[in-house]
C-alpha cells in the first residue's frame, strides 16, 4: 500500500514538473505578420507569439514587445511598448521596426515594403 502511493505520488510530482518545464516555458518567441486592409488602406498588425519546447502556442501567456521603428531614411525613430502594433503602410515608404521582448535573446528586424 505505501508502495503504491509512494509511486503514485512520484509520478504525480514527475508529471507536473515535465509539463511546467515543456509547456508553459517560453523557448521562443515569434513575430507575426498579418495584413490588413481597411477602407482600401493597407495595415500591418505584428504581435508576438510565446512558443513552448514543441513550437506550440503557450496557453494563458501574453507579452508585451517594445517595438522601434525607422523610417526609410533611418534618421527619425520612435519607440512603443505594446502587445501589438498596428501599422499603415504609406506608398513610396519602407519602414523597419525592431521588435524584442524580455524573452528574446536578440531583437527581430521586421522590413516592411510599401507597393
Amino acid at each position: 500500500m505505501k508502495m503504491n502511493l509512494l509511486l503514485i505520488s512520484g509520478l504525480t510530482v514527475f508529471l507536473i514538473f515535465f509539463i511546467w518545464l515543456y509547456f508553459f516555458n517560453v523557448y521562443e518567441v515569434k513575430f507575426n505578420q498579418v495584413k490588413i486592409l481597411k477602407n482600401k488602406i493597407n495595415y500591418v498588425r505584428i504581435y508576438p507569439v510565446l512558443l513552448n519546447s514543441f513550437g506550440m502556442k503557450i496557453p494563458f501567456r501574453k507579452t508585451f514587445a517594445d517595438f522601434k521603428i525607422l523610417d526609410s531614411e533611418k534618421k527619425n525613430y520612435k519607440s512603443l511598448r505594446l502587445k501589438e502594433l498596428e501599422a499603415r503602410l504609406n506608398k513610396n515608404q519602407d519602414v523597419e521596426i525592431i521588435c524584442t521582448t524580455k524573452y528574446n535573446l536578440f531583437a527581430e528586424k521586421i522590413i516592411l515594403v510599401s507597393n
